[in-house]
């Protein structure tokens, strides 16, 4: 009977109740019970299983577990929002705080990348002036990536001249020891470039140029190892940028900042498809969901469903946490009682206070936390992978549902960005609009 009853409830339902339910109680219950009583008594327990009173004591423990379970699966949307967002008035001043920080670390990220960007620039720029016959290549000041605020961030006064950002990018691979074979030749052209800048000013004209370019290719020919090293340097910058990119796309846009990490990198999922197609990923989802097939929904549920295992094991690991903080507290206050009343010394005090149990189990929650927020990190990244990409590739097919027929990606983009405006604002669409009916 119990087996066809079970048989019945949802695999689903089975899986995330058995992930988000019982293994945080199991969790809970063994970590609080073996601080307790000690993994003797748990042994203990556990070989009088034969005892006539087993019944009686599994019953009340079955009870107790399943409405811990009970409990943290049904609560696993609240964990979710509360670790997102922070959103309790209580805490408002610490999440205010942590925006505010992430906000910076956001700004920060975004100068790093363009400084990376500005610096990989010059150096390509110099690699493609090696040949004779490349002619004058335009400085890179004057390339369309070069706006005023990149060039800000490079902290020199002239940093438009390609001589002066050059020699400043190589002084620093020079500093940091990241070529040492390759000391020489850096030296040289660093003493190339500083020849036209005397006195912090820079005497760049016309002829220096050609003077320059000149002296560079002879020097090339010289030296040819100079091109490797710009390349080592450009591949490094790569790597730089790569990183810096990463980073980056980790938070939202400024108005969305969160303060978690977590809450931020389930925030930047709603930015990907507003950057590339111009419509949140939020809005579109729901539509793209509707399109999928069995296989692609329940790989979707299953990354969704590490995300609030991880979630709800945080939670059960912070409960342990401060369920062995309060009894090592009591424990503490109660030695501090006996030597009052006793009148003993502080080093009784300290003998008695000392508790390496508490102190064991403080550092194994604390793993536990680390180890369980890296985990769910990585879900989350797994997660928004899983999602973009089923949007790239399904998001055609969206509009071919809704009967909008597109050519070009320009096209695309002006109909995702008037849908983003009519699915949220409740703008309407004209009216001469063109619509065809989709087969099905």
């Amino acid at each position: 009977m119990v087996q066809s009853l079970i048989g019945k409830i949802p695999e689903k339902l089975s899986k995330a109740f058995l992930h988000t339910g019982l293994i945080p109680t199991l969790l809970l219950l063994f970590i609080i019970f073996s601080y307790q009583n000690g993994f003797d008594y748990i042994l203990q327990k556990v070989s009088s299983i034969d005892d006539d009173n087993w019944i009686d004591n599994a019953f009340w423990t079955i009870l107790i577990i399943t409405i811990l379970a009970i409990a943290f699966f049904s609560l696993k949307e609240l964990f979710f929002n509360f670790f997102e967002r922070l959103p309790w008035g209580i805490i408002s001043p610490l999440r205010n705080y942590l925006i505010q920080k992430n906000i910076k670390k956001r700004e920060k990220l975004i100068n790093i990348q363009q400084e990376l960007e500005y610096k990989l620039t010059i150096i390509t720029w110099y690699k493609k002036r090696k040949s004779a016959g490349s002619g004058k290549i335009p400085m890179p000041f004057e390339q369309p990536m070069f706006k005023p605020q990149f060039v800000n961030h490079v902290d020199v006064k002239d940093a438009i001249k390609s001589s002066k950002s050059l020699m400043k990018i190589l002084t620093e691979f020079d500093q940091r020891k990241y070529y040492y074979p390759a000391a020489f030749e850096i030296n040289k052209i660093i003493k190339l470039m500083s020849s036209f800048y005397v006195g912090g000013k820079s005497n760049y004209n016309e002829s220096n140029y050609q003077t320059e370019i000149t002296s560079f290719r002879n020097l090339i020919e010289q030296k040819p190892k100079i091109i490797n090293i710009l390349k080592r340097c450009e591949n490094h910058l790569y790597r730089e940028m790569e990183f810096s990119y990463g980073n980056k796309y980790k938070y939202p846009l400024g108005a969305w900042v969160r303060p978690t990490k977590f809450g931020n990198r389930v925030a930047s999922i709603d930015d990907y498809t507003k950057l590339r197609y111009g419509i949140y990923t939020s809005v579109i989802w729901g539509r793209v969901w509707t399109l999928l097939n069995p296989a692609d929904k329940s790989e979707v549920s299953e990354t969704r469903l590490k995300m609030e295992t991880y979630l709800n094991l945080i939670v059960s690991t912070i409960i342990s946490g401060l369920m062995v903080f309060i009894f090592a507290f009591q424990g503490w206050w109660n030695a501090v009682v006996y030597v009052v009343n006793q009148k003993s010394s502080l080093e009784v005090l300290v003998n008695l206070s000392i508790d390496w149990i508490s102190l064991i189990y403080f550092v194994a929650t604390a793993l536990l936390l680390y180890v369980f927020h890296g985990q769910l990190l990585f879900a989350v990244d797994g997660f928004k992978e899983k999602i973009t990409s089923l949007i790239d590739m399904k998001r055609l097919l969206v509009l071919k549902a809704m009967g909008f027929k597109v050519e070009t990606v320009e096209g695309e983009k002006e109909i995702f960005s008037k849908l983003q405006k009519f699915f949220v604002q409740n703008n309407h669409l004209q009216d001469d609009c063109k619509l065809e009916i989709p087969e099905g």
